[in-house]
């Protein structure tokens, strides 16, 4: 992959990552928060991707 493609996929699952942490949070202030039994392995997996896009961003750079 080039360069640019690898910053392309960071930056898209980033982004992914952040609707979700957001729509979790924004769907709980307006009450009507997700079912548990997906909010949290969401709001989990969202950080953990956007923490490894940041990772990987870091690498790429």
């Amino acid at each position: 992959m080039t360069k640019n493609l690898k910053i392309a996929v960071a930056v898209t699952i980033a982004f992914a990552a952040t609707v979700i942490i957001v729509l979790s949070i924004a769907l709980r202030y307006v009450g009507q928060p997700m079912p548990v039994s997906l909010e949290v392995p969401a709001f989990a997996t969202a950080l953990i991707a956007l923490m490894a896009s940041v990772v990987y961003l870091g690498y790429v750079l």
